[in-house]
C-alpha cells in the first residue's frame, strides 16, 4: 500500500558505491610523542633560560643534604661531619677555580699600546 516514487525500489547496496568523496579522505596524523621525548624537549627549553643555573644549584644542594640525612639516619654527629666534609671539599674546589681564573686573565699593565 505504500507508494514508491517513480515505481522503482531502492536497494541498500545502491547507496554505498564504494567511492570516497575527496572531503572524506583520511589524513595522516603525526605519531604521538613519547613521554621521554616531551620531557627532553622541556628540559632543553628550560636549560636555555636564565633560571636554569640557580634552580639546578638549589636542586643539587637539596639532593646532597637529603642524601646526607639518609646516610646519617638519626646520628646528628655523622650528619654534620658529612656536611662539613662536603663544605670543605666544595670550598677547596672553589678556591682552586678562582686561582686558575685569576691566572688565566691577562693583566692590563702588561698589555702593549
Amino acid at each position: 500500500m505504500a507508494q514508491q516514487r517513480g515505481g522503482q525500489r531502492r536497494s541498500s547496496s545502491s547507496r554505498n558505491t564504494g567511492k570516497r568523496r575527496p572531503s572524506q579522505t583520511t589524513r595522516k596524523k603525526a605519531a604521538p610523542q613519547s613521554d621521554a621525548s616531551i620531557i627532553a624537549d622541556f628540559y632543553s627549553a628550560f636549560k636555555q633560560t636564565r633560571a636554569f643555573r640557580p634552580v639546578a644549584t638549589i636542586f643539587i644542594i637539596t639532593l646532597i643534604v637529603l642524601l646526607d640525612l639518609l646516610f646519617a639516619w638519626n646520628y646528628y654527629d655523622r650528619f654534620f661531619f658529612l656536611l662539613g666534609l662536603e663544605l670543605i671539599i666544595v670550598a677547596g674546589i672553589w678556591v682552586i677555580g678562582l686561582l686558575l681564573s685569576i691566572s688565566a686573565t691577562p693583566s692590563p699593565e702588561r698589555s702593549e699600546t
